[in-house]
């Protein structure tokens, strides 16, 4: 329920720091250099972390639920206790 939230202001700040590393390279007309290009890397793979816990998350959620559990009294073929 509230992943939706979550994902669409991650994803938004996800977009906001590309554009950002994009205008300060289209603003300083310095072409293409390695640390520019690692900036645009960073701002699309940092996400995934993110991405890859909230799919494990949904897909195995009900998998850690533990049994539920029963008094002695309401087990089948046990006596109630007085």
């Amino acid at each position: 329920m509230l992943y939706p939230v979550v994902s669409s202001i991650y994803a938004a700040i996800a977009a906001m720091c590309l554009l950002l590393t994009l205008l300060e390279g289209w603003a300083s007309h310095d072409g293409w250099p390695p640390r520019r290009l690692l900036g645009l890397l960073a701002c699309l793979v940092w996400p995934l972390p993110f991405v890859a816990f909230v799919g494990h998350d949904l897909l195995f959620r009900n998998a850690a639920r533990l049994p539920e559990l029963t008094s002695c009294a309401k087990r089948a073929g046990r006596p109630k206790i007085a």
